[in-house]
């Protein structure tokens, strides 16, 4: 699968993701008034296991490198943060393969980044904000390096 074919297929996924959550049963913590909908971390731990079984390596990797990305647009301004590098790395050899390591296991940093990712990422249904999807959609124009990454990686 190209990386064309990946984006497309992720931001369908997020828009009936966002449709669905707007709906009264879906992507909702509890119920009745005042519920909250899931998170986009949790989403995209949900989106990754179903995917992964069905894709290349390579696509796989492509998935993780998307997936760090738009996860790390998502972040509320929260007390804490740690530095872009180590949520980085826990996103990406932590939480976004299958199978998930045990966290038990993962340093101290890791496990402490990853609680903080939980805590920090914003609703599902923000997507819905244009100021929210353009800082999402930002970050998948962008290379790691600040750099306008080429139009068929976008």
């Amino acid at each position: 699968m190209d990386v064309r074919a990946l984006a497309d297929e992720l931001g369908a996924s997020l828009v009936r993701a966002v449709r669905e959550a707007a709906a009264d049963d879906f992507g909702r913590v509890g119920s009745g008034r005042g519920a909250t909908t899931i998170s986009w971390y949790a989403f995209a731990l949900e989106y990754l296991e179903v995917r992964w079984g069905q894709v290349s390596a390579k696509t796989r990797s492509e998935t993780n490198d998307a997936l760090c990305s738009l996860t790390m647009a998502m972040f509320r301004r929260t007390r804490g943060r740690p530095d872009d590098e180590l949520l980085r790395r826990a996103l990406r050899n932590w939480a976004f393969v299958i199978p998930r390591p045990d966290a038990r296991t993962a340093p101290t940093e890791v496990r402490l980044a990853l609680d903080w990712v939980a805590r920090a990422s914003r609703p599902l249904d923000d997507l819905s904000d244009p100021v929210v999807m353009r800082g999402v959609l930002q970050a998948l124009r962008l290379k790691r390096d600040g750099t306008v990454a080429a139009a068929e990686t976008q």
